[in-house]
């Protein structure tokens, strides 16, 4: 199971994030970072809730960018339930 990430950019008025390459393999992987770094705004690209605003997202080496979030078959739990 690969999830590569090529290029991928998010904005939202004074917040960029990317860009963004990195390869996610089998296995256990984790994504750190300071509160606002944008980790959750990353997940939600991954899992097609939010759209990036560039960049490519390669799921077993199909492109995921216009599948529906309910089609990618990708899902994350928070870590609060709040």
């Amino acid at each position: 199971m690969t999830l590569k990430i090529e290029s991928l950019i998010k904005s939202f008025n004074n917040f960029k994030l990317g860009p963004i390459d990195h390869e996610f393999n089998h296995g256990l992987n984790v994504i750190t970072g300071s509160i606002g770094s944008g980790k959750t705004t990353l997940l939600n690209m991954i899992s097609g809730l939010v759209k990036p605003d560039d960049g490519s997202i390669f799921f077993h080496n199909s492109l995921l960018n216009n599948i529906l979030p309910e089609n990618r078959k990708i899902g994350y739990l928070f870590q609060n339930n709040a």
